[in-house]
């Protein structure tokens, strides 16, 4: 896996997204960030380690609104998070695999961690980050990273 994290995302001419279109995918990217987040916080692809999974029934089993967890998938889908087949079932792509507990290489931790409540606020303060250098958890909560962590 790691051998094609050097791979160029985009590889001809032809394969690249307007200026507009691929800026509008930046600006989006922190939607993308919390969808994924909460696929990884409620645990369904450990819930489709068997197959193509219909979004009700992963709904019932991770505590979740069906027809809420069924837009987040089909966002995910576009992605290439999730194949989404007819009549609701989806199926686990190479990407959504990572988000399984059970895999060697997850990385379900880390997507759980990027939705986290000390993280996202943080990243509320960017700006005020690059102008003064001041890291954005002090500027949320008042006391570094450490002091967070260490309190119950």
């Amino acid at each position: 896996m790691l051998e094609t994290l050097n791979e160029p995302v985009l590889n001809t001419e032809a394969e690249r997204v307007p200026p507009p279109i691929a800026l509008m995918q930046l600006l989006f990217g922190k939607h993308i960030t919390y969808c994924v987040s909460a696929v990884a916080r409620l645990g369904v692809a450990d819930h489709m380690t068997g197959g193509p999974a219909h979004a009700e029934r992963l709904a019932e089993k991770t505590g979740s609104h069906a027809a809420s967890l069924y837009r987040v998938m089909r966002c995910l889908a576009s992605f290439d998070v999730f194949e989404e087949l007819s009549g609701k079932n989806f199926a686990l792509k190479p990407i959504g695999d990572l988000l399984r507990t059970d895999n060697p290489n997850s990385l379900r931790y880390s997507a759980i961690q990027m939705g986290e409540r000390w993280s996202t606020r943080a990243m509320e303060h960017f700006t005020d980050t690059v102008r003064t250098g001041q890291d954005g958890i002090t500027k949320a909560f008042g006391k570094n990273v450490f002091e967070l962590f260490s309190e119950p």
